[in-house]
């Protein structure tokens, strides 16, 4: 594809590392399953339809969820899956700030008038990678760091959020209107918790205050332990660090170990423009 709306890109990757000029303040569009000539994660090794994980999202940029066949807001549009395939990669998302400016991440609810809350209007859906969505820091001096998650939901994941800091800057997370399951112990055993957040090495007199908020989400984490089993905090920086968690308006509950998994759409696809 060229990345038009008439002729999409075929994988998420390739148009993210190879269209011109694509940087902050940029919207990539990507639709869901049930198209002609779809996406897939599967296919010809190294074609520009094969996805390469982990998906990186430029400093600035923002997924946006493509309703391609104009079904809202009465009926629900297939979501995005993404699932490791052939990939040998533990993660599916992966986020690092910069300079810009302007938020990054993904807004993929879906505006629908026909499911009510607790919904399951997700426009991305991960399903069998270690971590879903990596907020990653580590090794980088980033300066501002900006992210939002907005409709997206996790299943069969080891981890659907894990944070890394280690540097000073402005760190900010916002996940809403999202679903987080653990791991059932079918593909992963749930040895980690769904959130989790780590300081690594920070400067004690930078102060930094991360701030997270989840809002209007449904939690499950797997086992009876919901302290270990939800969010955990590593800090292994100075003793002025502290961490701002918001818990907002969510449903929260330890769902047990061996789950049925979730079952899967019939055409794991998406694609973007």
């Amino acid at each position: 594809g060229t990345g038009t709306s008439t002729d999409p890109y075929k994988s998420l990757s390739h148009a993210l590392l190879t269209h011109p000029g694509i940087g902050p303040g940029w919207i990539v569009m990507v639709a869901g399953n049930g198209l002609a000539d779809p996406y897939t994660n599967s296919i010809v090794a190294n074609s520009n339809a094969t996805e390469i994980f982990p998906i990186t999202v430029p400093d600035g940029v923002r997924l946006v969820y493509w309703d391609i066949l104009g079904l809202l807001p009465g009926a629900r549009p297939a979501s995005a899956v993404f699932l490791p395939g052939d990939s040998l990669s533990n993660t599916c998302f992966q986020f690092a700030g910069g300079n810009a400016t302007q938020p990054q991440g993904v807004s993929a609810y879906l505006q629908t008038t026909v499911t009510p809350w607790p919904d399951r209007n997700q426009g991305f859906e991960v399903h069998e990678f270690k971590k879903a969505f990596e907020i990653d820091d580590d090794s980088q001096n980033i300066p501002h760091l900006d992210v939002m998650l907005d409709g997206v939901s996790t299943s069969e994941c080891q981890q659907s959020l894990l944070l890394r800091k280690d540097s000073s800057g402005t760190y900010k997370v916002l996940v809403k209107r999202s679903v987080f399951r653990g791991p059932s112990g079918v593909v992963f055993q749930p040895s980690f918790p769904i959130v989790e957040v780590v300081f690594l090495n920070v400067d004690p007199l930078s102060r930094f205050s991360p701030v997270i908020e989840m809002r209007n989400c449904d939690l499950r984490p797997t086992g009876a332990d919901l302290q270990s089993t939800m969010v955990t905090i590593l800090n292994e920086g100075g003793s002025d660090d502290y961490l701002q968690v918001l818990i907002k308006n969510c449903h929260i509950s330890c769902q047990p170990l061996v789950q049925p998994i979730p079952p899967k759409p019939a055409h794991k696809r998406q694609k973007s423009t």
